[in-house]
């Protein structure tokens, strides 16, 4: 009879750890679905791109900025690099502050150098990445100075959306005009009236 009992508890416990290992397998494979999610950015040719898929954070020099989202450097294969700021976008040439983000920009970067984390390359075959100057995010302080919109349409940063709501409330810069127009706005314009409109900032 003991013998029996026995043989009975072996069966349960055996079958009582096969439950128990599928359960935590079947959490684990859920748990990593949910960080893939958090953890995936777009990028402006709207590919999803998760954090393993980004690449380690590089040291460039920089040669140019070309406008308030977009610079040049030389890459650490001495390579000449185009750059598209991660996330959000300036004004455009000749658009109302142009000049405004684009010198904001010249003035943080201020170093000849610069670490940028690639994210992915936009429809132009850009390098889309995120732009640091001693450890500070470049394209969250555009926004938060307000010379740059969260381009909302390729990125979902919660970060990124809660500055530019607040330096609309504080109307700046961009967000002095009293009806600023949107860059993805404003490229969609004819090309004549982009010409009379002028930049005048």
């Amino acid at each position: 009879m003991f013998i029996e009992e026995m043989q009975v508890f072996r069966r349960l416990s055996a079958k009582s750890v096969l439950v128990h290992v599928v359960f935590v397998l079947a959490i684990g494979f859920f748990s990593g679905l949910l960080r893939a999610q958090e953890n995936s950015q777009l990028d402006l040719s709207g590919r999803s791109l998760t954090s393993e898929q980004k690449e380690e954070r590089v040291e460039a020099k920089l040669l140019r900025v070309i406008d308030g989202d977009t610079i040049e450097v030389l890459s650490p294969e001495f390579a000449k690099t185009r750059i598209r700021i991660n996330g959000i976008d300036a004004p455009e040439r000749g658009q109302p502050f142009s000049n405004v983000s684009k010198t904001t920009l010249i003035g943080l970067l201020r170093l000849d150098t610069v670490q940028y984390e690639k994210t992915g390359t936009d429809r132009y075959g850009r390098v889309v990445a995120e732009i640091y100057v001693a450890d500070e995010r470049i394209a969250l302080k555009l926004v938060q100075l307000g010379v740059a919109w969260h381009y909302k349409q390729y990125s979902k940063d919660k970060l990124l959306a809660a500055a530019e709501d607040k330096a609309r409330t504080s109307k700046l810069a961009i967000w002095s005009d009293q009806n600023p127009v949107a860059p993805w706005d404003w490229r969609r314009r004819p090309k004549a009236e982009r010409d009379r409109i002028g930049s005048g900032h």
